[in-house]
């Protein structure tokens, strides 16, 4: 960002003035020292505090809130952040996913109420909207790879779904009876259809697929698998699942 030269320094001098003023003030009177601090420090930052709040948006000024969160225009709540801070900031921090669970359904709405009461269940309209803009539509893509990152996989080219370098690790944290996590891959993969992006989910649970009956590192997700997350998929992808499921297992 480059800043013009001439409002740096009539700002400095703004500045050295009203030091000027100050210093004057409480060599006349100290006693006045604090009246002068509260003109010229306390006021202008509660009055900028205050604009800065005003200027706030809350999903309540949106028809819209799940498309004004994937825009960037209201944190997700509670204690949650702004999407782009949550796909810079948040990826990588494996205690924070785990721990924090109001952003999930900011992340992945559907259609019906979660948990979080501040969370807003997605609509017809939202999810449309969403579909038809890339740039939205490829912030849901990105919030997939975070989620991948944090269960130990990632995206590689044409959808293929692997192991990433931390898979030990974080399919261990994985694989625990009644993780939530369980229900967490549940909604991602029905966002994931909502949100333009079902091409994702076959190559996904063919993974998942591999994990359960194969390497056997994730036994404890298979009525998860078997019961919810397969049922999410159409009927041609869950032809070739069961095909998929037969080969390898």
């Amino acid at each position: 960002m480059s800043f013009d030269d001439s409002i740096v320094k009539k700002g400095v001098k703004q500045i050295q003035y009203w030091m000027e003023i100050f210093v004057l003030k409480i060599q006349q009177n100290p006693a006045t020292s604090y009246v002068v601090v509260a003109v010229v420090v306390v006021v202008p930052f509660l009055y900028r505090y205050q604009a800065k709040q005003k200027k706030k948006k809350t999903a309540a000024d949106f028809k819209h809130p799940n498309v004004a969160f994937y825009s960037n225009q209201i944190p997700s709540e509670p204690n949650g952040d702004y999407i782009d801070n949550i796909l810079t900031f948040w990826k990588g921090d494996y205690k924070k996913l785990e721990a924090h669970h109001g952003y999930i359904q900011w992340l992945f709405p559907n259609m019906d109420m979660g948990v979080n009461q501040q969370a807003h269940p997605l609509t017809d309209e939202e999810a449309e909207i969403i579909r038809k803009n890339p740039e939205l539509r490829e912030k849901v893509k990105v919030s997939f790879k975070m989620m991948l990152d944090f269960y130990g996989m990632e995206l590689r080219e044409e959808n293929k779904v692997v192991l990433a370098d931390n898979a030990t690790e974080r399919l261990q944290e994985l694989n625990q009876w009644g993780n939530h996590n369980f229900l967490r891959i549940s909604r991602i993969l029905l966002a994931l259809k909502l949100l333009g992006h079902s091409n994702l989910m076959l190559p996904w649970m063919k993974h998942f697929a591999d994990l359960i009956y194969v390497e056997k590192v994730l036994d404890h997700a298979t009525a998860s698998f078997e019961d919810f997350w397969e049922k999410n998929l159409d009927a041609e992808d869950r032809i070739a699942l069961d095909k998929y499921k037969n080969l390898v297992k």
